[in-house]
């Protein structure tokens, strides 16, 4: 473990930046949630899901991850990671702030989505942008 939910919540304090962790039954709701709209034919979550999104656009950007908030704006973002770099799940009130918070912490891979799910976005150790769900075209027109 890496512990990325307390350099998160570490570094957004720090900012005065509005993030909150998530309770442990929505973590299991969010993460099953995904993995049935966007990787369909696993029955659980793999090392790399990014490996096995449908649907997706893809981009590398070593600086990917600074921009990655643009796409939720002054929209709330759920932030995930790999299961086992980081079994936690935090809550950014704006997307906007999310590179304020990752310029302050250690590189990890992460995922962006929403409290609907209609997006998953994937900073991978690749620095590949990876985006399914309405992010797609948005990431297909950004390059």
């Amino acid at each position: 473990m890496w512990y990325i939910q307390q350099q998160i919540l570490a570094a957004a304090t720090e900012h005065e930046i509005i993030v909150s962790p998530l309770e442990a039954w929505q973590v299991v709701e969010i993460r099953q949630s995904l993995l049935h709209l966007y990787s369909p034919l696993l029955d659980e979550w793999p090392k790399w899901i990014w490996e096995h999104l449908q649907f997706t656009s893809t981009v590398r950007d070593e600086n990917g991850w600074r921009w990655l908030g643009e796409f939720a704006g002054e929209h709330a973002a759920i932030m995930l990671f790999d299961p086992r770099d980081e079994v936690g799940m935090v809550e950014f009130s704006r997307g906007i702030d999310i590179a304020r918070v990752l310029g302050e912490c250690s590189g990890f891979e992460f995922y962006l989505t929403s409290r609907n799910y209609d997006y998953l976005l994937c900073f991978n150790h690749h620095d590949c942008v990876i985006a399914a769900g309405s992010a797609k075209t948005w990431l297909e027109l950004r390059g």
